[in-house]
Order: C-alpha cells, then sequence, then structure tokens
C-alpha cells in the first residue's frame, strides 16, 4: 500500500477562514463536514465524516490501491486484500514496517469498508425526507 500517494493536500479560501496547518490524519469524508462547518451550519446531514474542527474528530484514512483496502489510525495501517489475511503495519513516513495482527484495527477496518459499502449499494446513505434539512 503506497502511503505516500495518499499525503494529499487541501486548500479552502473564502472571506473570515483563518489560515491553518492541519497534520492531524484525516480523510476525505471529512472534507464536505469541514466545509459544512466553516459555513456555519448547523444541520442533519448524512456525512460520514467529521470537521476537523470537532471536538470529537477521530483521527483515521481510508485508502484504496487496486484490490487492497487500507485503513490508518493511530500510526497503525490495517491491509486488507480479498482472500488474503489481514495484515497490520507500523507507518514511519513513507516505510511499512510489518507488525503483528492488531485485531482490533483489523476489525475496525473491516467493519468500516463493509458498512459503507453496504450503504452505498443498497442506496441506504441518504437521510429519510422526514430528516432532510433539519436543523439539530
Amino acid at each position: 500500500m503506497p502511503v505516500d500517494n495518499y499525503r494529499i493536500f487541501g486548500l479552502i479560501l473564502g472571506g473570515g477562514v483563518e489560515p491553518l496547518r492541519y497534520d492531524r490524519v484525516t480523510t476525505q469524508m471529512d472534507v464536505i463536514a469541514t466545509a459544512i462547518d466553516l459555513l456555519g451550519t448547523d444541520f442533519i446531514h448524512p456525512i460520514i465524516g467529521r470537521s476537523i474542527f470537532a471536538p470529537n474528530k477521530n483521527d483515521f484514512a481510508l485508502m484504496k490501491f487496486y484490490s487492497l483496502y487500507g485503513f490508518m489510525r493511530d500510526g497503525k495501517l490495517a491491509v486488507l486484500e480479498p482472500k488474503t489475511e489481514a495484515r497490520t503495519f507500523k507507518v514511519e513516513g513513507d516505510n511499512l514496517l510489518a507488525l503483528p495482527h492488531d485485531q482490533e484495527l483489523e476489525r475496525d477496518a473491516l467493519a468500516l469498508l463493509t458498512t459503507a459499502s453496504h450503504l452505498y449499494q443498497e442506496r441506504k446513505h441518504d437521510l429519510p425526507n422526514s430528516l432532510a434539512g433539519i436543523k439539530k
């Protein structure tokens, strides 16, 4: 899994947006949640991600490289591949160092990827019409 390919820089420009360098791990799902947060809106939405400004923000990243799926959290990466046992690595810069299985990390990776895939395939990632646009 080429983790160096997933160091993606982002830039949000707008009136009143203070300059900030954010060096923690985040994922693409957090971009829209962060933009909504910056807009100052507060409504129920089906976005799985969390704003980088949220106090309950979990630092993790999802990756996909051909048939490999990766889930990185706390400096460790679980790699899932069809018909192969999950593997765990320590991320040091661009290097991956093999570690003994981290069953919790590997299980969390499988749960997140399976749930996201199911929600998308079954088109259940939208809000019910009764909740769409309602403020929290």
